[in-house]
């Protein structure tokens, strides 16, 4: 059981947009996906949960999850069809100051965003330039699979119990 006070939620309290949340460790690893779902500082959702277990399962003490897009949805196709670019520049700009930053102990590198990325035009630029901005630290860059159509998979629930039979059997693959 999680205790409250171990997740990390930024900004607190907001239910419509999230950049960051994750618990602090000694080895970290840092999830990007594609939004955010319903997770916050007081209750995991079920993707949030996993990303806690691969962590685990990989020796990360820590664990955190940044987003393409910081807007909070549980279905991708409802993010609004234009970008508001301020918003998108604050999530850069919070993802900087996280890689930046030497609180943050990143070990490994989980790219996770699966084909919601295709669902609108903003999203494939916004993972080339956190992407990019990854190659800053030293951590292994990694996915659980490719999609048919080459995105990584997605840790939702559906596809690690349908793809892998469940997390026991996850296994990081290398992603460039």
């Amino acid at each position: 059981m999680v205790k409250i006070n171990d997740i990390l939620c930024v900004p607190k309290s907001d239910k419509k947009k999230r950049f960051l949340i994750g618990e602090k460790g000694s080895r970290e690893l840092l999830a990007i996906g594609v939004n955010p779902s319903s997770a916050n500082e007081y209750k995991l959702d079920p993707t949030s949960k996993n990303i806690k277990a691969i962590a685990k399962k990989y020796n990360c003490d820590g664990w955190w999850i940044i987003n393409l897009y910081p807007i909070k949805t549980s279905k991708p196709k409802d993010l609004p069809k234009r970008i508001n670019h301020m918003l998108a520049s604050q999530n850069l700009d919070m993802i900087y100051s996280i890689i930046a930053n030497d609180n943050y102990n990143f070990k490994k590198i989980l790219c996770c965003w699966g084909n919601h990325i295709s669902t609108r035009y903003y999203l494939r630029p916004q993972a080339n330039k956190i992407t990019s901005m990854l190659q800053q630290i030293d951590a292994k860059i990694y996915c659980l699979g490719l999609t048919a159509l080459g995105n990584p998979i997605h840790p939702s629930p559906l596809a690690i119990n349908t793809i892998f039979k469940g997390i026991k059997n996850v296994d990081l693959k290398n992603f460039n």
